[in-house]
């Protein structure tokens, strides 16, 4: 299982994985797409039905993306359709999508992979 952070981080990347260190969490299991071109051109088609991960944290995007066909944003389309998706948290701060190291920690310790670190 992995887990996707997708979107831009509020700080530096190596603070968020100094998170997923503390919490013994092994950062080959977590991947992040936090580039603003890089989510631009990320195949967000192949989140659906994804077996790659366990879950997906979602912070700021850009509004159109690769592979969203006739849906106006991903987000639209994971809150119509939340079934054929991992189990997705939207990270916000003040009423607006951000990734504060605060609420990725939240959120970490709330995924199915957290989750199943406790089973072992």
């Amino acid at each position: 299982m992995k887990i996707l952070v997708f979107g831009s981080l509020a700080g530096k990347k190596k603070d968020f994985q100094g998170v997923l260190t503390r919490l013994d969490i092994n950062l080959n299991n977590v991947e992040f797409i936090d580039d603003y071109s890089e989510l631009k051109r990320y195949p967000v088609d192949t989140l659906r039905f994804s077996t790659k991960y366990s879950d997906l944290l979602i912070g700021p995007i850009p509004h159109s993306q690769t592979g969203m066909g006739d849906n106006s944003s991903l987000i639209a389309t994971i809150k119509s359709n939340p079934s054929e998706y991992p189990r997705v948290q939207f990270l916000e701060a003040n009423n607006k999508l951000k990734i504060t190291k605060t609420n990725f920690e939240k959120a970490i310790i709330s995924t199915r992979y957290f989750d199943a670190l406790d089973e072992y």
